[in-house]
């Protein structure tokens, strides 16, 4: 049976959307990824769960978001941290390189020097945690580790369907967009 997503409504179907996205199972019709990125950024301010799942789902559409990623550009400062932070995060947990979102990134650095103190993510989660150095330069202030989104990720990556298990590589250790 193929899970049928459509873009999300409310926050539950973006819930379910960023948790089956691109896993083999469900298949997307009239679908922007961009957009739904763009709202589970916004939305994962206050939900540590949605959050542990957008890099998740940055890798299994990392084709359709970094094919042309111009739209990203219009965030807001606040946005930029998130979104930088979670696009960087992405990258070293997939272990692909930085180098097709490297414009893209600089553009999110510059952005983000509108911001004066550390945008805070997990509001009801947080507690007194040191951030690790990857949301510092991103003006994140967390509500949790980075091993938790890593822990995540891999769970995610051991269950996949065997045909996002066997990606292309770019030479050592470093895994092509698809």
């Amino acid at each position: 049976m193929i899970l049928m997503l459509r873009q999300p409504r409310d926050l539950g179907e973006l819930h379910c959307f960023v948790a089956q996205y691109g896993n083999g199972y469900a298949r997307a019709e009239r679908c922007d990824p961009s957009s739904v990125l763009l709202q589970a950024i916004t939305a994962c301010r206050n939900d540590a769960g949605l959050a542990r799942m957008i890099p998740v789902f940055v890798y299994r559409a990392r084709a359709e978001l970094f094919g042309d990623p111009r739209r990203f550009r219009a965030v807001s400062p606040e946005e930029a941290c998130v979104l930088g932070y979670f696009l960087e995060l992405t990258c070293r947990l997939g272990n692909f390189a930085l180098e097709a979102l490297s414009d893209l990134l600089r553009s999110l650095r510059r952005k983000i020097r509108a911001v004066n103190g550390p945008v805070v993510l997990f509001h009801k989660e947080l507690a007194p945690c040191r951030p690790s150095a990857l949301a510092h330069a991103w003006k994140l202030g967390l509500g949790e580790s980075e091993d938790s989104f890593d822990s995540y990720f891999r769970k995610m990556l051991r269950t996949a369907p065997p045909v996002l298990k066997r990606l292309p590589t770019l030479g050592k250790d470093r895994r092509a967009p698809i």
